[in-house]
């Protein structure tokens, strides 16, 4: 999913009153004034009203272009979007930061928002789904296949929630990967005079998938959580887009091996410490899929989990429980003193993102027997 929440109110408030937000609604035919006097609740209730007179792909363009912007809205995107702003390519000193600076690189640097976007997104890996398609395939006809997904998603949707009557992709070239991001969007509403109109009740979902042909690999992010459902998202993708075969890989990491003593050697000198911070195992399917969550202070010893471990959990029920998700705390020296990294596993992902730091610790894994061959 988006790494914020769009919820109309707020974004209209950090928005309301920006010449920014008034050529972004000009530019788009949504008609549209906000009111300072207005209540938050009302504004967005107008907002909304404003978007169901357009038509429906119309709509869900504008669903999902303030998305991506309430997405880079925040510190973080902001910054990442001046820092890869051009000379001579950065926003007035007039357009306050936060939403409205995201906003104002949609409408005059887009090529440059979508890059942004996309790097940022594929950054937060912890919802990512991974599989396999075909390698070193060159995708053409971007706007073609964006459009063939755009209604496969509709018709899955449609199928498997009711919604979905209106969907809308875009797609980006990035330096190794194609991404495709898409918005479905529409429910049931009954207008105050009782006419059915066809109006979003809560935020529009976001589906993205990222292509990289040099190795077929396919990454999907979505709401979805059945292994089902989401093999089915991606024989979608598959189908429209690739036009082959996508399977979902299997486990990626073997977390069974954290129910035992676990004290793995550090990589080089300035790693001062590894432990389970965390563990979270599952009982099996006829004792209700009840969770156990074991959770230990940063300050703890290293073997605090395999205290708790032997205190709460016999070994013939440990048998039976399977590990659903782990935390490990890495302690690394810098700048002559100790700095705590957290690293998030379920078994089919995990939270590292894409950078040199992420790079050591993924070897780390490799190394301390927690991924598959």
């Amino acid at each position: 999913m988006f790494s914020r929440p769009f919820r109309p109110g707020p974004f209209l408030r950090s928005v309301s009153g920006t010449d920014v937000f008034a050529d972004y609604c000009e530019r788009r035919g949504v008609p549209f004034e906000p009111d300072a006097g207005r209540r938050a609740d009302v504004d967005a209730g107008r907002w909304r009203s404003a978007l169901a007179g357009l038509p429906h792909e119309a709509h869900a363009e504008v669903e999902l272009e303030l998305a991506t912007v309430n997405d880079l809205g925040g510190r973080d995107g902001n910054a990442h979007l001046l820092e890869a702003a051009p000379p001579g390519g950065l926003p007035p000193d007039t357009v306050p930061r936060g939403a409205p600076v995201a906003l104002w690189f949609l409408l005059h640097q887009p090529d440059l928002f979508r890059d942004v976007f996309f790097h940022h997104q594929v950054a937060e890996t912890g919802m990512w789904r991974t599989a396999n398609g075909p390698a070193g395939l060159r995708l053409d006809d971007l706007d073609g296949r964006a459009v063939a997904l755009a209604l496969s998603l509709r018709d899955f949707f449609r199928a498997q929630e009711g919604s979905g009557r209106f969907c809308t992709v875009t797609a980006h070239h990035m330096a190794t990967a194609c991404c495709f991001v898409g918005q479905v969007a529409d429910r049931l509403h009954f207008a105050e005079d009782g006419r059915q109109v066809l109006q979003r009740l809560r935020p529009a979902v976001p589906i993205l998938f990222a292509y990289y042909p040099e190795d077929g690999s396919v990454l999907c992010k979505s709401h979805l959580r059945s292994a089902d459902r989401v093999a089915e998202l991606l024989r979608c993708f598959g189908e429209s887009v690739l036009r082959s075969p996508v399977t979902e890989r299997g486990p990626a990491f073997d977390l069974e091996r954290l129910k035992l003593p676990f004290h793995p050697l550090p990589d080089a000198d300035d790693m001062e410490m590894v432990r389970v911070k965390s563990l979270h195992l599952r009982y099996p399917q006829r004792s209700a899929r009840r969770l156990l969550k074991l959770e230990t202070l940063a300050t703890d010893e290293p073997d605090a989990i395999e205290r708790l471990l032997r205190t709460h959990v016999t070994a013939d029920a440990l048998t039976d429980l399977t590990v659903c998700h782990a935390e490990l705390q890495v302690r690394l020296r810098v700048a002559g003193r100790g700095k705590n990294y957290a690293i998030r596993l379920w078994p089919d992902r995990c939270s590292l993102n894409q950078t040199p730091l992420a790079g050591r610790f993924r070897a780390c894994l490799k190394r301390w027997g927690l991924t598959h061959a």
